[in-house]
């Protein structure tokens, strides 16, 4: 696995206990009211689920799998951007609750998360082409496949 997908990944699984806790603080708050400030952490536990969790995990894999054309990954910049966008949106996000009248952080978080995927798909779009097989080839398999079940019967 490239180390940059190994960031990735272990980002995520970061993120995933982060969210877990969020969730779990405010689920209990919910069954047993002891933390008045736990659904402060609604909005970070909903963008460090989907964001921080699932995207990241998702994006980290798909860096791993698509296809190379040569020996590069395509525009590892633009990746390596997204993983330090997502992650700096993430935590502007996850602090705004907490800092009085920061709004605009959490927009600036929203933004930097929205820019962080489509840094990516700069990245991985010349890396996603239609499978090319000649005809040649095809035909040839064609007439091996009729060979074999010829030579079966």
């Amino acid at each position: 696995m490239p180390k940059l997908s190994v960031w990735y990944v272990r980002a995520s699984l970061f993120y995933m206990a982060l969210g877990g806790t969020f969730g779990a603080i405010i689920l209990s708050h919910k069954g047993v009211p002891w933390a008045p400030w736990a659904w402060r952490l609604l909005d970070a536990h909903i963008d460090v689920v989907l964001f921080g969790w699932i995207t990241l995990l998702i994006l980290g894999v798909a860096y791993w799998i698509l296809p190379r054309f040569g020996v590069r990954r395509g525009r590892e910049g633009w990746a390596q951007g997204a993983l330090v966008s997502m992650n700096l949106g993430l935590v502007l996000v996850i602090v705004t609750p907490w800092i009085p009248d920061a709004r605009l952080f959490l927009l600036v978080g929203r933004v930097l998360e929205v820019l962080a995927v489509v840094a990516f798909v700069v990245h991985a779009w010349p890396r996603v082409k239609p499978l090319m097989v000649s005809t040649a080839d095809t035909m040839a398999q064609a007439a091996k496949e009729r060979k074999n079940l010829q030579g079966k019967r």
